[in-house]
């Protein structure tokens, strides 16, 4: 069955919306009775863009980038002006990147001047400027006077701190922990010495030694003495009356003499013999000093420097707002607005210039590195053991080895010291050096008679004489005489009527002592003195030795080095310097003139 309501074209309708339609394209028209040209916004992007390029390169080759020689070139594409942060990338007016390699600026070199070249590959458009920098033929003297202006700029970064103290390495923090405590200590056992020789006795140090020397000699004289009679000339006499007898041959009895013996000093001789003396040894030991050959010097700091270029950030600094006349310094986008002030004021298209902006670069170092002007520091210390050990902070360690010596002399054995003492004994004798000296004294007396000891013996002897005259015959003297005479009966010689009788005197020699002073000990001729010195003895103290079950000696202190990181803080600093630029102009808005000028080639 046929329904008229279903699925049927209402006419009605399509004629009403037909209408509606034709209505709402003529308010258009009506409204806007010529659409605006947008060619000219197109075109404008594109000049936009080159011009940006020249300026951009025009500030990058500065002199020291320019060709040396007439007729080379310097190129730079524009995807490494991009690379190097000189431009910031751009889009054509479809919204698509330009060819960054078919794109560059080029510099070169002419006899007078140099010759910029730009050119800009877009999908859709391409065009290439050209502009001369250096003297111009119009400037009569080539130079112009540029002032110097500076503006405060602030620069935003991001770096690394270490809140928690540490050194910041990447994006880590490192904390190096240095401990030290006592090292442990071990003293061995003192010892007392005689480091002088000698013995310790009593808690002193005795040394005796021994000297000899002659005693001295005390001699007795001899005296002479008579038994009879006086001592007459050296004899004995006596005397008598002599006997008369008559003249005629008569005989008397010859008188017997006897020549007594007797001692007397003999001649001393003395003799000296040299033998070497007694050599004896002994020896003593004492702990060697120890000395430790570990010590710490300064590490030698070394600070080095290098130089290189900041990086460079160029932005656009925007104004806002449109203006119907350009800002002067700007680069601005431009565009044709048809402006009507009231219904009687219709002056038409007027162009406005939007999106101004001024390209200001900014330099940047990276963080802990000194930024000046365009150029970067960055310093690095280090330091080194030029000695030898091991680096610790700012400090060298130098293990060395440990030495023994012997302060007191002595030759040294592992620990101990060895002194071995001479010393020269005469059993007889006086000590000279190594050598004994013996005085050795003998005795000689006259002819015929005896040595006894240090006195000579003389024996008995005896004759007859007559004495009264006569000739001895046997034991008598016979006188023939015509007269009488005296005689001496009893020994004697006659001298007038007196008999005088002569005898050798006894002699008892003299004594010869020897004596040594105060309490030495005499032996023969010779005095032996034996004398005695004391000293405190030295007290070595026991060597203290330190160790460390961990970590690494330094004196008698343990030091213990740890390390930890944990992550850096990421803070934003805010830089704040000045950005300087010369201009011909005499005031620019927002720069201040810092009185400083030069000249340029016009």
């Amino acid at each position: 069955m046929y329904n008229e309501n279903n699925n049927g074209i209402n006419l009605k309708d399509i004629i009403i919306k037909a209408v509606f339609l034709v209505l709402f394209v003529l308010l258009i028209v009506w409204l806007f009775p010529k659409v605006p040209n947008m060619k000219a916004f197109y075109s404008n992007v594109f000049r936009e863009n080159i011009k940006y390029m020249q300026e951009a390169a025009e500030s990058y080759y500065t002199t020291d980038k320019l060709p040396k020689n007439v007729g080379d070139s310097v190129e730079l594409t524009l995807k490494e002006m991009i690379d190097k942060n000189i431009i910031i990338p751009f889009v054509d007016k479809d919204g698509k990147e330009c060819d960054g390699k078919k794109s560059f600026a080029q510099i070169t070199k002419n006899k007078n001047d140099y010759t910029l070249t730009v050119t800009l590959v877009c999908p859709k458009e391409k065009n290439t400027l050209k502009k001369t920098l250096g003297c111009h033929n119009y400037c009569q003297d080539c130079e112009a006077l540029e002032n110097q202006f500076k503006r405060q700029v602030s620069s935003s970064k991001k770096v690394y701190e270490c809140p928690n103290g540490g050194t910041v390495s990447g994006s880590k923090c490192i904390v190096t922990n240095t401990t030290s405590k006592n090292a442990d200590s071990s003293t061995g056992a003192s010892q007392t010495v005689c480091d002088q020789g000698g013995s310790l006795v009593n808690g002193v140090c005795l040394v005796s030694s021994n000297s000899q020397y002659n005693a001295t000699p005390i001699t007795t004289p001899s005296q002479t003495v008579c038994n009879t009679g006086s001592l007459v000339n050296g004899k004995c006499e006596s005397s008598y009356n002599a006997e008369y007898v008559p003249g005629g041959t008569s005989s008397y009895p010859a008188e017997l003499v006897v020549e007594p013996g007797g001692t007397y000093a003999a001649t001393p001789n003395t003799t000296t013999d040299i033998v070497p003396a007694k050599k004896e040894t002994t020896s003593y030991t004492y702990p060697a000093t120890e000395k430790d050959g570990s010590y710490i010097y300064a590490a030698t700091q070394t600070t080095k420097s290098t130089t290189y270029e900041a990086s460079s950030t160029t932005t656009k600094d925007y104004l806002s707002g449109s203006y119907t006349t350009k800002p002067s310094g700007y680069t601005c986008s431009t565009s044709t607005d048809y402006i009507c002030t009231s219904a009687s004021n219709c002056p038409g298209y007027v162009t406005v210039y939007s999106s101004c902006y001024k390209t200001v670069t900014k330099y940047s170092c990276n963080p802990g590195d000194t930024k000046n002007d365009t150029m970067c520091t960055h310093t690095e210390t280090t330091y080194t053991c030029p000695n030898g050990g091991t680096q610790s902070g700012t400090s060298c360690v130098v293990t060395g080895t440990i030495t023994y010596s012997c302060p007191n002399g002595g030759t040294r054995d592992g620990k101990i010291c060895i002194v071995n003492e001479t010393n020269y004994t005469c059993a007889e004798g006086k000590l000279d050096g190594t050598n004994c000296k013996i005085s050795k004294t003998t005795y000689t007396c006259n002819k015929g008679d005896e040595v006894s000891g240090k006195m000579c013996v003389k024996p008995s002897s005896s004759h007859y004489e007559c004495n009264n005259g006569g000739s001895l015959s046997g034991k008598s003297c016979i006188t023939n005489s015509t007269s009488g005479y005296y005689n001496c009966p009893n020994g004697g010689n006659l001298s007038g009527t007196k008999c005088i009788k002569t005898s050798n005197p006894t002699i008892i020699p003299g004594t010869t002592s020897y004596k040594c002073n105060g309490n030495d000990k005499l032996s023969g001729t010779i005095c032996t003195s034996t004398s005695n010195r004391t000293y405190n003895p030295t007290v070595i103290p026991g060597k203290t030795t330190y160790s460390c079950s961990t970590g690494t000696l330094s004196g008698t202190k343990c030091i213990s080095t740890t390390s930890s990181s944990y992550d850096a803080k990421v803070v934003t600093k805010t830089v704040t310097s000045y950005e300087y630029k010369w201009s011909t102009e005499d005031s620019i808005k927002g720069w201040i003139k810092t009185g400083e000028t030069r000249k340029i080639q016009a």
